[in-house]
């Protein structure tokens, strides 16, 4: 896993949370908080999954990421 920078910072920003506290919250993702799949429009063939959960440990979290050679890239991490 990775946590892009913009990410870790909106997390800290919004939450005050840190990567560990990403991580954990990821962690508890559902099928309900999924959004959307689309294509990214800046890496080649990549598909980037958005989730929306209004109470990821007491907080609306909005979340993207996708997954590129087998790691899972959380590209970002904030208020919904």
């Amino acid at each position: 896993m990775a946590i892009r920078g913009n990410a870790r910072n909106t997390a800290l920003v919004d939450f005050g949370w840190t990567a560990n506290d990403i991580i954990a919250a990821i962690k508890k993702l559902r099928v309900s908080h999924f959004y959307k799949s689309e294509l990214s429009g800046l890496i080649e063939n990549c598909m980037i999954d958005y989730y929306k959960a209004s109470e990821l440990n007491k907080e609306a979290v909005y979340i993207h990421f996708y997954i590129r050679e087998n790691r899972l890239i959380i590209n970002s991490f904030k208020k919904l």
